[in-house]
């Protein structure tokens, strides 16, 4: 089924021009997402991965006249439903959260409250999937870390070259250069949370030293690029003041 019966249900709904009225978007993609959750019950286990690229494919379709930040918000059921799966099976790679990284471009050129929500929001996703699907099985995997924080960087390059000093003009919001990296230390905490510095194996530590690190080069890295703007610095508030591992 996960072969047969999915594919033309996004080609349907592709072509009929119905899916791209708001109300009928939202719904349809729920509930289609709901039938690719029951499937992957039932052992279909790669209806998920099948699906991720057409999925997308309309959400961006609809993008091109909502704008991305309308689209997402309107498939967010959708998004949230398959995500969750994908973080359930510990899959290490989600084909799902790479297409929706891939729409940042569009995200940051909308320039409106909306589209800083979801770039926020996008973010946390990606927080969720590598604690849930990275740390907790460390050290399988360790160089998708590395890959996370790659994306993390370019996140703040796009906010940094597309907004520059004017990003906290949206209802007030922070200088969301700041709040990516107050995520990361909420990350580099729950790295520890996972891989606990008093259990892990002695031929380890050094790999766990340097993964910590990690989270404090890239900081760095992207002070360089640009300070947020603002007087609150509680990123630097290290809750591990030194490397628990070394």
């Amino acid at each position: 089924m996960q072969y047969r019966l999915i594919p033309p249900c996004f080609y349907i709904l592709g072509k009929d021009k119905d899916t791209y009225i708001p109300a009928v978007f939202k719904t349809r993609l729920y509930y289609i997402a709901c039938l690719i959750n029951v499937l992957q019950k039932y052992g279909a286990t790669m209806t998920g991965s099948n699906a991720a690229n057409p999925l997308f494919d309309i959400i961006n379709e609809y993008s091109n006249s909502a704008g991305m930040s309308e689209a997402l918000d309107q498939a967010q059921m959708a998004l949230e439903i398959l995500l969750l799966e994908d973080r359930t099976k510990c899959g290490v790679y989600s084909i799902l959260l790479n297409n929706i990284y891939n729409s940042f471009p569009k995200l940051v050129t909308e320039h409106s409250s909306k589209s800083l929500y979801w770039i926020d929001r996008i973010m946390d996703w990606y927080r969720l999937h590598i604690s849930c699907c990275i740390f907790v099985n460390w050290p399988n995997n360790r160089d998708k870390i590395s890959e996370f924080l790659d994306k993390i960087e370019n996140i703040y390059e796009y906010i940094d070259i597309e907004y520059g000093d004017n990003i906290a003009l949206f209802a007030g919001m922070h200088d969301m250069r700041y709040w990516i990296l107050v995520m990361l230390r909420r990350m580099q905490e729950e790295f520890v949370t996972n891989v606990k510095p008093d259990l892990i194996k002695n031929e380890l530590k050094k790999d766990a030293a340097s993964d910590f690190n990690s989270f404090d080069n890239t900081i760095k890295k992207l002070l360089e690029i640009k300070k947020p703007i603002g007087k609150k610095e509680s990123y630097k508030n290290l809750k591990y003041l030194k490397n628990p591992y070394i």
